[in-house]
């Protein structure tokens, strides 16, 4: 050879591969030699050169890909017609178009490795037996052992059932085209032995499948039997599936007929146990309810399994309690107990006309158990045909049908039930303030003097002319004697778009709280401009921190009302309910709380003579990541019998105990400088001086890193039931019994 200089270009030709060989070099630039004719770009190659490059490619990769020789692709020959250029395809190979047993014929325009994919799938498709159901069919490449094919349906969730001893004999590319085609073989030996090894397996699995769940169904585990039989139906559909296969290549070797009925004897049973759940009423149909008062009676219902003449609770399944017809709160989301019992308090009904509805069903949705997604299409189908209605009928409307009317109506009766010592009492009115800025706006007088009717109309206390005065100079009065009680309240624009309004009764003589009231005025109610005004307040970030000199109790106990109407709107969800609406001396009480985002914990009571106590963290539990509280928790108790170190026990004074939370998302204290020596940070109207002094947590600036949320109790003596107010009103006919 001689000298050369430049690039080397070479195309190497492969056996079998239609590939070839060029060598040559292209001499560099003013190297004084001459330069070599150029080389053919891949566009100038013909349409034949081009198609047996690549069909060649693909058998190769078949090759590499399964370890046997692929068959070399057939390369049609083509003419060229009369100068015109248009290429004529030579007629394809005899088997192209034939139909032998066990033989299948794929077609691609794609690739020879997708007419490879075809022809196995047409082949498949040829021992199919549909099962019942509406079935579907998908295709996807494996490994080694071939290729896969789905049939899903109603009763089963998917099936693959690899093939064995299927090969590709024939491959044929079209030049022209391209188009490609393969021909398909099974070995009916090899996929009749393979077909036998699985099914035995198969028929192990179903005998362990069954067992473990004929055994959870007698121990009243439902939901885990139904997954277990669910999966036996699946197990079952195969074995069905492999049976048919083996019947129609060697008749003498299946059983297809005992697979069918195993299969029909599983969906029977599978069947019945769906069947089987009942979700059913137990008790509270038919009340009455009571203005501002939630039903006497909770409403219970029980969720079981009826099963061959047994009934067996079904316990840890959600229910769903809401208003379906007519307005008020009732318990939401349940879980039964191990008696399959759930048990939803009715908190209040609005007044209105007609009946009261709540509606339960089960939340599939909220099982807390993985289900196959058509074992839960079942599920949610049978059970969206229990429900249960309860049906009440809703206190009576107020005279004035006026949005603003009906919701200080209810107030105002709320407010009166609650009321205890002081039914009867001379009351004066402190007046209403917007909540943050505690500032009187346009809509102030109409809260009032709408509160006021409500009051005067069921005559619980005896309103004084409804002159706003100071509470310290309400000892004098122009009725003939000393006010013996103060009504106030605050409002502001509530997050969710209404008027959010607090009300309180406080007896004067020793500042306890006797009654509190709270609701949510709609929208509607009010004006344009007064939403244009209430909108324009600037929100405080922090309790608030008053100067109270020592001694001052006055002062100290605006300052406790100032920190328990303190609200955040900008913050995440928290919610606190009292377990009991009231309790008697001697009793416990108990709340429960629940977040929506992690955060940590503070717990503050405000007793009934106003004392401030922050009952967590504390002395025995002063790590503040003891304080956690996680979102996915759900309902926490307070206080927990075994963490916590305190406990609500009702004693004297009476009236309404108030617990407050406030959950912040970082482990900080609320007061930085918080004196747990004594066992729980606390102030009382001695210690006023000590607000002075107290450090706030700097994040209770910003908004988005805190919530709270707050309930109250009203607390009676020893074998008392109602409160009374709630007598008066009910002898004087104002309350339905």
């Amino acid at each position: 050879m001689g000298n050369c200089r430049g690039t080397i270009v070479a195309f190497a030709m492969l056996a079998g591969t239609g590939l070839f060989l060029v060598t040559g070099c292209t001499t560099a630039p003013n190297s004084g030699a001459k330069d070599p004719l150029p080389l053919p770009s891949p566009s100038a190659l013909s349409h034949e050169d081009q198609a047996a490059i690549k069909a060649g490619m693909d058998a190769a990769q078949e090759e590499l890909r399964t370890g046997k020789p692929a068959p070399v692709p057939v390369q049609a020959t083509s003419v060229v017609s009369g100068g015109s250029g248009r290429c004529e395809s030579l007629p394809l190979p005899g088997w192209v178009g034939q139909t032998v047993p066990l033989q299948a014929v794929g077609r691609s325009s794609v690739s020879q490795e997708e007419a490879d994919k075809s022809a196995r799938l047409e082949m498949i498709k040829s021992l199919e037996v549909k099962i019942e159901g509406s079935d579907r069919t998908s295709q996807q490449e494996t490994t080694g052992a071939g290729f896969s094919y789905s049939v899903s349906s109603d009763v089963v969730e998917t099936v693959q059932i690899t093939i064995s001893g299927l090969e590709i004999l024939q491959r044929h590319a079209d030049s022209c085209g391209p188009y490609y085609y393969s021909l398909a073989r099974l070995d009916r030996e090899q996929a009749v032995n393979a077909w036998g090894v699985d099914l035995k397996a198969l028929g192990e699995q179903h005998g362990e499948l069954t067992r473990q769940a004929a055994t959870l169904q007698e121990q009243g585990e439902v939901l885990h039997a139904l997954r277990l039989w669910h999966q036996a139906l699946e197990v079952d559909a195969i074995a069905e599936q492999l049976d048919r296969r083996i019947h129609s290549l060697a008749p003498h070797n299946a059983g297809g007929e005992a697979g069918a009925a195993r299969l029909a004897q599983t969906r029977q049973r599978f069947a019945a146990l769906l069947m089987s759940l009942k979700l059913e009423k137990v008790s509270g149909d038919q009340q009455r309810a009571k203005p501002g008062k939630p039903l006497s009676d909770l409403l219970a219902i029980q969720v079981r399994s009826a099963l061959q003449g047994q009934d067996r609770p079904v316990p840890e399944m959600p229910v769903v309690f809401s208003f379906e017809a007519g307005k008020g709160e009732v318990d939401s989301v349940l879980r039964t107990n191990q008696q399959g019992r759930a048990e939803a308090r009715v908190r209040h009904v609005e007044p209105g006309q007609g009946s009261a509805v709540v509606v339960v069903k089960v939340a599939v949705d909220q099982l807390g158990v993985t289900l196959p997604p058509s074992l839960r299409d079942q599920l949610t189908r049978h059970l969206a045909e229990q429900v249960v209605k309860f049906s009440m009928a809703p206190p009576p409307l107020a005279g004035d049908n006026s949005p603003l009317a009906m919701a200080l109506h209810d107030l105002a009766l709320r407010l009166s039930s609650h009321v205890n010592d002081s039914d009867g009492a001379l009351t004066v009115l402190e007046g209403f303030l917007e909540n943050r800025t505690r500032t009187r706006l346009s809509v102030s007088t109409r809260l009032e003097t709408g509160l006021l009717a409500g009051l005067s109309r069921f005559g619980v206390l005896r309103m004084m002319d409804g002159e706003v005065v100071k509470a310290e100079d309400s000892t004098n009065s122009s009725t003939g004697g000393p006010a013996q009680a103060v009504l106030s309240a605050v409002y502001e624009a509530d997050a969710a778009g209404g008027l959010w309004l607090s009300a309180k009764v406080v007896r004067l003589r020793d500042h306890v709280m006797e009654a509190v009231a709270e609701g949510t005025i709609p929208r509607m109610a009010l004006t344009g401009e007064d939403w244009r005004e209430l909108n324009g307040v600037v929100a405080g970030g922090r309790p608030p921190v008053s100067s109270v000199g020592a001694g001052q109790a006055g002062s100290f106990h605006r300052w406790v009302e100032g920190f328990w109407d303190l609200r955040n709107p900008a913050g995440f969800r928290t919610e606190l309910v009292a377990d009991r609406p009231q309790y008697r001396v001697g009793e416990k009480a108990s709340f429960r709380f629940r977040t929506t985002q992690d955060c940590y914990l503070t717990v503050i009571s405000i007793g009934v003579s106003g004392s401030w106590i922050v009952l967590s963290p504390n002395h025995y539990r002063s790590d503040l990541r003891q304080t956690f509280v996680r979102a996915a928790d759900g309902w926490v108790t307070i206080p927990d019998s075994i963490k916590d170190e305190f406990e609500f026990t009702v004693d004297r004074p009476l009236g309404t105990e108030r617990i407050k939370t406030i959950c912040m998302k970082q482990p900080t204290p609320l007061v930085k400088n918080m004196d747990v020596s004594r066992g729980y940070f606390m102030l009382t109207p001695s210690d006023a001086a000590a607000v002075n002094r107290m450090e706030w947590s700097d994040l209770l600036s910003q908004g988005n890193q805190w919530s709270e949320a707050h309930a109250g109790i009203v607390t009676l003596e020893a074998g008392e039931t109602d409160t009374k107010g709630l007598r008066g009103l009910k002898a004087r006919g104002l309350v339905t019994k």
